[in-house]
């Protein structure tokens, strides 16, 4: 009889921990794997949170002129004006200005433009840093300085770009539609 009770006890035990206790065990298993998966996928949302932040408080410092606002022909044409402008000197003469083909990028577009100019060392080196230390970002893709004969004046060849951002606090460039702008300018 104390064997069939010890027999039966056991059978209880057994069918009360494949039912209940193996179950309850598993699920708290998985449960736990859950929440640490969860507690992964919070961190890395609330380092993007941060990242974003980061990069909102970065882009309100982004200067107004730096995106575009106007179409390619207009940017261009004013970019051309400016560089026109900054190149009146007494000691200095522009001798060629060509504007390339505007190259369009996702989030940006930029304005490649080749030109030289002549005169004095002195001038052409005030010329260049005022170009490349504009308020809209500027930069040069390349340089090259030689003496002109009879003189002491010489003549640099620039590659200059202007980069305009796209998307900008407005919203980016909207045309006449409502839709983004897509000329391409030359």
């Amino acid at each position: 009889m104390v064997l069939l009770k010890m027999t039966g006890s056991v059978a209880i035990c057994a069918i009360l921990f494949q039912c209940l206790i193996r179950p309850s065990y598993d699920e708290w298993r998985r449960t736990r794997v859950l929440i640490q998966a969860q507690a992964s996928k919070l961190d890395r949302l609330k380092r993007n949170v941060e990242i974003r932040r980061g990069v909102e408080e970065q882009s309100r410092r982004v200067p107004r002129e730096a995106f575009l606002t106007a179409t390619d022909e207009f940017v261009l044409a004013k970019f051309l004006r400016d560089l026109e402008v900054l190149a009146r000197r007494p000691t200095l003469s522009l001798v060629n200005l060509k504007p390339q083909p505007v190259q369009v990028k996702a989030t940006h577009r930029v304005y490649p433009v080749k030109l030289t100019v002549a005169g004095r060392l002195q001038e052409v080196l005030q010329f260049v840093s005022l170009v490349t230390n504009r308020p809209e970002v500027t930069g040069m893709e390349s340089f090259s300085l030689r003496g002109v004969q009879g003189g002491n004046a010489v003549e640099c060849t620039l590659s200059l770009w202007l980069v305009k951002l796209t998307g900008g606090p407005t919203g980016g460039l909207a045309g006449p539609a409502g839709s983004p702008e897509k000329t391409h300018g030359g």
